[in-house]
């Protein structure tokens, strides 16, 4: 969830004041959600790392879906709509934006706890980043949930298939187990 600690908060503040005015500087209405796709991207594919774990893929995952459902709950009744379409690009230039999102995950990282805390700091950034795009784009809770599980699924096939396949190279593969029959 993204209540986390007030400590915690205070951390990121600048961090997310940074994020605000370059997600606003780099997006038009035609561009607004793929622009933020491609924050959400970006972050969540930071808090992974290169060291890539199952356990750090589930943690991020689940705090995508987690944050969608927490903005459900809280705002579903009062955004409604029809479900978006998400297209994934970079946006035009990603310089400043891209800046602010290493801003944002290197002092997200440097938060004492991060490692246990890692999913609910990814939230709360999110949920942030939402709230004040929000704002000024008026986007339901549909378009976030479309957002979100486009994420889910580019982390997955960007990050979580490649870790899998190699598992599978070294431990086997799981679908070659035949069912035992009486």
């Amino acid at each position: 969830m993204p209540y986390i600690d007030e400590k915690m908060r205070v951390q990121l503040e600048s961090s997310l004041d940074l994020m605000e005015k370059q997600i606003i500087a780099n997006m038009s209405d035609s561009s607004f959600h793929c622009t933020l796709a491609y924050v959400f991207f970006e972050i969540s594919k930071s808090f992974i790392g290169s060291d890539v774990r199952y356990a750090k893929i589930n943690d991020v995952v689940g705090a995508l879906e987690c944050c969608k459902m927490e903005i459900f709950r809280r705002l579903g009744k009062i955004y409604g709509g029809d479900g978006l379409r998400v297209v994934f690009f970079h946006p035009s230039n990603t310089k400043d934006l891209d800046e602010a999102i290493l801003d944002i995950c290197s002092n997200a990282k440097k938060i004492e706890g991060f490692d246990s805390a890692r999913a609910g700091i990814l939230n709360y950034i999110l949920t942030r980043i939402f709230l004040f795009a929000n704002v000024d784009y008026e986007l339901n809770v549909y378009h976030i949930s479309d957002i979100m599980n486009f994420v889910k699924c580019k982390i997955y096939d960007d990050i979580a298939a490649p870790y899998e396949d190699e598992k599978i190279k070294t431990n086997g593969d799981v679908y070659h187990v035949k069912r035992k029959t009486n």
